[in-house]
């Protein structure tokens, strides 16, 4: 978390599955002054950010539909996934890159990137994201962020990665 912080100096959150929602165990926050601000504590519905489609992802489907239902999900903003055949493919596509990405789905201006970190001390899936308003989210700025989580010396847990001494 601090490396990306460090690195980039956007919101770095770390949460946990909880229901239907993402529940936040530890933020680092920006030092700018335009940032998304997460608590700690505070869930955010999982259907809709890229911290909780993460977290979904590490699920098998029939679990994921136990939890948050075949939808219509709460529509958010006009590119909130609504319907469990949408979710699923970008879940699949999720587990195949072992990366989340949300755009304006669950507020206009913000996006999200993340990673899993495989289960928790408790067993539920653990993710850890980087929030980021849409105007720092130039190509060239995306990209850097995506290689730093997908980076499988700092992520372990990324498909294909080895584990380093």
């Amino acid at each position: 978390m601090n490396r990306l912080n460090t690195e980039f100096d956007e919101d770095i959150n770390i949460a946990i599955l909880d229901g239907q929602h993402a529940l936040y165990l530890d933020a680092i926050p920006s030092t700018k002054l335009l940032t998304t601000q997460t608590a700690v504590g505070s869930r955010v519905l999982a259907h809709c950010t890229a911290i909780g489609k993460c977290l979904l992802a590490q699920l098998d489907d029939l679990v994921v539909l136990d939890r948050i239902g075949g939808g219509p999900y709460e529509g958010r903003t006009a590119r909130t996934i609504r319907r469990w055949e949408d979710l699923n493919v970008e879940l699949q596509s999720i587990r195949d890159t072992g990366l989340s990405r949300s755009t304006d789905e669950y507020e206009v201006g913000l996006s999200g990137f993340a990673v899993s970190l495989g289960p928790g001390p408790s067993g539920a899936p653990m993710a850890l994201s980087v929030s980021v308003p849409n105007a720092r989210c130039s190509d060239s700025r995306t990209e850097a962020m995506v290689r730093a989580l997908l980076d499988p010396i700092q992520n372990p847990n990324q498909p294909g990665a080895k584990y380093h001494d």
